[in-house]
């Protein structure tokens, strides 16, 4: 339990920063929505990608998608908040960013076992 907690909190910090950069230092964009952004992301790369799609299809296809997953997130926002904005830079950094610190968080959670396939 320890550890899923842990690993719920790591995840949720890396996708806050994550966005942060994208969004709020190369995107400019209001801190508020940058961590609701990366709230969201966390919650939706969680249930589809760590639960679903990691123990059925391995790491390399959940990371690719929980990439597509954030940068879709992300253009939802954009469209839903007129204060928030997104540009094919920071849309770029974002889904990239997300792969990579989604690969290797998928690695430690197969490390720990918290996920097998």
């Amino acid at each position: 339990m320890k550890n899923n907690v842990f690993a719920l909190l790591f995840k949720l910090a890396m996708n806050i920063v994550l966005a942060w950069v994208a969004f709020g230092i190369i995107g400019r964009n209001p801190l508020t929505y940058v961590i609701i952004l990366g709230i969201a992301t966390t919650v939706i790369n969680l249930v589809l990608g760590d639960l679903f799609v990691l123990p059925k299809y391995g790491n390399t296809v959940a990371s690719v998608g929980d990439g597509f997953l954030g940068v879709l997130t992300a253009l939802v926002m954009d469209q839903l908040v007129l204060e928030f904005t997104t540009s094919p830079m920071t849309l770029l950094i974002y889904g990239f960013t997300i792969l990579v610190g989604e690969f290797m968080f998928h690695s430690y959670l197969q490390n720990l076992r918290l996920i097998t396939r």
